[in-house]
């Protein structure tokens, strides 16, 4: 009967209903961001075309600021805004950025590799040195280790981003000095006319070195506090507590037993970095001038760039749904309790 009970098939009808629900849910939240974006940038006392006229706008006949504003699209309300937008995205069109004077769909293929490429090795570094840490600490909880990551990771989860970022521009430059070294580049993503000659693989790597440093550092505290709460349960587990009866030493308890038992928690850990993956990825781009979509983002909010914010804002936002889709489902693949529930 168990085993009946084990092996029983899935619910086509159960899993469409949950899918249908889900979908419901994504659209209503995509619907909500996109009409909110459209009126705080309708809010924003900015006046984009004060920005695209310059000097110049002071100066111009209203007949003049009519015609630029026609040309812009700046003259029919944020929601007739929204719905001509809607109309081009129906159409494979994501519009063309004013701030950037390019189509969206050429500054996203062209920014989004130089997102990828900060926030990707600054997740895994953060990841492992996390998995470290927290592994460490483990094996003598409550002593002098432990408190010290719990301190120094506090402070770095009370400190805003931009702060993270200047805290490693000047210890990265004390360190150069201190060494009698070239100090690091700290901003931008290659050296002035590199891209005319062609990218090197070494000047780009070095000016991210810091960048990655400061993501990484962000990242740390909400990682070292899910892989805490992921291994708590499993460290006191019965096939644990069985190995340690049988005289296992315990970093082979926590490498052999309790990270695996802890797989599950860190599918969620990580799905739920995501959000603060990409929150931390504009700062970190504006902060170190990286060509990246965070910074178009910040610059497209300023300007009240609609086609280049709408794109970016729900671009995102579908990334962070579908990371908590992935996540249920690879939870759905390793616990076999959830397929049976």
């Amino acid at each position: 009967m168990g085993s009946m009970v084990g092996h029983r098939s899935l619910d086509p009808v159960k899993i469409a209903r949950v899918c249908a629900r889900r979908l419901a849910s994504a659209l209503f939240a995509l619907l909500a961001i996109g009409v909110g974006v459209l009126v705080l940038a309708d809010l924003s006392p900015r006046d984009p075309l004060a920005s695209y006229l310059g000097s110049s706008y002071l100066n111009a006949s209203h007949q003049a600021r009519a015609q630029a504003a026609r040309a812009l699209g700046l003259d029919v309300g944020w929601w007739q805004a929204g719905l001509v937008w809607l109309q081009g995205l129906a159409e494979g069109d994501l519009g063309i950025s004013r701030v950037m004077a390019r189509p969206v769909a050429t500054v996203v293929a062209d920014q989004l590799p130089w997102t990828l490429g900060l926030a990707l090795p600054a997740f895994a570094l953060a990841l492992a040195l996390a998995l470290c840490l927290v592994v460490q600490a483990y094996l003598r909880p409550g002593g002098v280790f432990d408190r010290c990551v719990q301190v120094v990771t506090g402070v770095l989860a009370g400190l805003p981003a931009f702060l993270l970022a200047l805290g490693v521009i000047g210890g990265f430059a004390a360190a150069a000095r201190l060494l009698g070294v070239t100090p690091l580049p700290a901003s931008g993503a290659y050296s002035p006319g590199a891209r005319a000659l062609g990218l090197d693989a070494g000047d780009v790597a070095r000016h991210a070195i810091m960048p990655v440093a400061a993501f990484a550092l962000s990242l740390l505290p909400t990682l070292v506090a899910h892989l805490h709460r992921a291994m708590g349960p499993a460290m006191i587990s019965d096939s644990a507590q069985a190995a340690r009866g049988l005289g296992t030493a315990e970093r082979a308890i926590i490498t052999r037993i309790v990270v695996p038992q802890a797989a599950l928690p860190l599918v969620g850990a990580a799905t739920s970095t995501v959000a603060a993956l990409i929150a931390t990825s504009a700062i970190v781009e504006q902060m170190f001038g990286w060509p990246g979509i965070g910074a178009a983002t910040i610059a497209a909010a300023l300007e009240s760039d609609l086609a280049l914010l709408l794109a970016t804002s729900l671009g995102t936002a579908l990334v962070v749904i579908v990371a908590g889709w992935l996540g249920d489902g690879l939870a759905w693949l390793i616990d076999p309790r959830i397929r049976h529930a």
